[in-house]
């Protein structure tokens, strides 16, 4: 276990104890060191899901399952965090189950880039082929974010003017209707509003904003499920 490149945890005794490789550390983040802990004291967060299954391998069944969400709050707030693992028993010198070995593969960063997509995918067919000043439009495109709760924290889709000189907000998902990041009106030209936008506006090119400006930065961002979060995340 220690010597491997896969992330690694032997979970041993009744209390199910972790010992694990330096693969694992990224995993546990800021709970780290937690070598000879409780895996309940370890992660109390997603106890009630992964024990089941982690007396199911004391009972002498394997277990496996492709991209496993686990919120973990293992950074100082919750995370949308997915795994692919496997759960096998260990036996020990009476010939029961004496623990159990966890193979961990973290696939988040796929998991979530696919959600995420999949999210500005419906809005997009939704732009393409509607009409988004049409109030029912604007509801459902709500609803393709409600569905999908955990694919974006906020999303707020912009219509341009006939004017070519401003664009109007035509729904907000994630954010409380006073709040800065919903701003009804854009204007296209002067950078005086809180999104710093205005090559997405102008020339129709993508663009990451690095952080917001003021008077966003006065009040942070809505944590959607996770109301505690005051990561900017554009």
């Amino acid at each position: 276990m220690l010597e491997s490149r896969f992330a690694m945890v032997v979970a041993w005794g009744p209390d199910f104890r972790f010992l694990y490789n330096d693969r694992y550390r990224p995993v546990l983040g800021s709970k780290h060191p937690a070598l000879g802990h409780a895996c309940c004291d370890i992660f109390p967060e997603v106890w009630p899901v992964i024990g089941p299954e982690f007396e199911r391998v004391r009972r002498g069944e394997a277990f496996a399952i492709d991209d496993w969400y686990l919120p973990l709050e293992r950074n100082g707030y919750p995370e949308n965090c997915w795994f692919t693992l496997s759960y096998s028993p260990i036996r020990d010198e009476s010939g029961g189950v004496g623990g159990l070995l966890a193979v961990v593969a973290e696939t988040t960063g796929r998991v979530d880039g696919e959600r995420r997509l999949a999210t500005l995918g419906g809005w997009r067919k939704r732009a393409a082929t509607r009409d988004l000043r049409r109030p029912g439009v604007r509801r459902r495109g709500g609803r393709v974010r409600a569905e999908s709760d955990r694919r974006a924290l906020r999303l707020v889709p912009y219509l341009t003017n006939p004017d070519g000189l401003t664009a109007r907000l035509v729904a907000a998902t994630g954010n409380a209707a006073d709040h800065p990041a919903a701003t009804p009106l854009l204007t296209i030209g002067p950078d005086d509003h809180a999104w710093p936008c205005q090559t997405a506006l102008t020339i129709g090119q993508p663009e990451i904003a690095a952080r917001p400006r003021a008077p966003l930065l006065d009040r942070p961002l809505p944590g959607g499920a996770y109301p505690g979060r005051k990561q900017y995340v554009n």
